[in-house]
């Protein structure tokens, strides 16, 4: 029987029972599903949730909760029981939880369900009210831990896919620094705010740091190297593929390729702007290995440098999944008494088709000779 509005009509046998159930698996997260069985029309309809929430354990756990829910003929009318399971779903299926507070709220909806379907009166706008609750409870969750999490590969690994972008001043210098013409104050990113220099190294610092204009490989378009390339001005993109992690960068059309399929460093001694990079996954940190470099690049432009001793480990670790917390441990026994760290975050880029556009520096000098007219205004 039809209601005029076109839903059916299960006033006549006004009981149904529906369970929310929840699983965490090591290969898929929190997920779980609701089940709706409409005693009157004796269908049962299984709606899967997906939390957003990843499982960080190998451990798996199950817990189920039952329900039986009075309906009201008024309830009814507006909302068959199948029409209600689909949309507790589609409402459910957009909340992120934290772990705990996931299975609060689906217990709490469930329960009051059972106590406030039985009264009198009862109507969707009651049922629309607790889901409100729920998704606020959520949204709660979501703040206090921050953005959703870092989103999966098929093998289970954080995907890092997107482009991203640094918001401090360590191209300009890597340690702590005042303001001064053309250059912001800054917080540094090295650990202790000590760079350990031996005393030779330590006075070619110095000099660099005078002659910084001119002798800063980053006026002459070279490449930056690494580090120095992941914290330059400049957005770049990671794209994550099996055995394989490209980095596009908007700054001179650098590239690099970190190769995890764990394939070795090539046998050396090689000269190379960007070195070779060889990484590997521990638990969710993505570690690389860099080495064979030359001795061209800079860490900034204060002038502090490095020789082709230079060896980095780089370690990207997801915050979330808007932020990835990045380290880089540096070693060379030809200028630095010890090995030593710096650390910062990498903010996700986020803005409406965002993509990475064009920094030829090495074009910049062409241009008086090649002049573009349609970019300079002349006709």
């Amino acid at each position: 029987m039809a209601t005029p509005e076109g839903d059916v009509d299960n006033s006549q046998s006004r009981s149904g029972f529906g369970t929310i159930g929840l699983s965490w698996t090591g290969a898929k997260g929190i997920i779980g599903n609701i089940i709706w069985y409409n005693v009157a029309t004796r269908t049962r309809i299984a709606i899967p949730i997906d939390t957003g929430i990843p499982a960080t354990k190998p451990v798996t756990f199950k817990v189920q909760s039952r329900c039986r829910v009075a309906l009201s003929d008024g309830f009814h009318r507006q909302r068959p029981a199948g029409a209600i399971a689909r949309w507790l779903g589609r409402k459910l299926m957009r909340l992120r939880f934290t772990r705990l507070l996931i299975v609060a709220v689906l217990f709490s909806v469930c329960g009051a369900l059972v106590s406030q379907m039985q009264r009198p009166g009862a109507s969707a706008t009651w049922l629309a009210d607790v889901i409100g609750v729920a998704e606020a409870a959520g949204a709660g969750a979501q703040a206090a831990g921050g953005a959703p999490a870092m989103p999966r590969t098929p093998d289970g690994k954080p995907d890092l896919s997107g482009f991203w972008q640094v918001m401090n001043t360590a191209n300009f210098d890597i340690q702590d620094h005042i303001a001064r013409e053309g250059v912001p104050a800054g917080q540094g990113v090295v650990e202790g705010n000590e760079i350990p220099y031996q005393p030779w190294a330590l006075a070619k610092k110095q000099e660099n740091a005078a002659t910084r204009a001119t002798a800063d490989p980053e006026t002459k378009c070279f490449m930056p190297g690494v580090p120095r390339v992941m914290y330059m001005p400049f957005p770049f993109q990671i794209l994550i593929t099996p055995g394989l992690v490209t980095i596009l960068f908007e700054y001179a059309h650098n590239i690099r390729y970190i190769y995890t399929n764990g394939s070795p460093h090539p046998r050396g001694p090689l000269d190379w702007w960007m070195g070779d990079s060889r990484g590997r996954w521990e638990g969710d940190t993505l570690v690389v290995d860099v080495t064979y470099f030359n001795d061209q690049t800079w860490f900034d432009r204060a002038g502090n440098f490095h020789s082709d001793a230079l060896h980095v480990v780089e370690r990207y670790t997801p915050i979330d999944g808007d932020a990835i917390n990045y380290e880089a441990t540096i070693e060379d026994p030809k200028v630095f008494t010890r090995p030593w760290k710096m650390s910062m975050i990498l903010y996700r880029h986020k803005e409406k088709n965002f993509r990475l556009l064009e920094y030829a520096c090495d074009a910049f000098d062409l241009e008086k000779y090649y002049p573009y007219p349609e970019l300079s205004g002349q006709r």
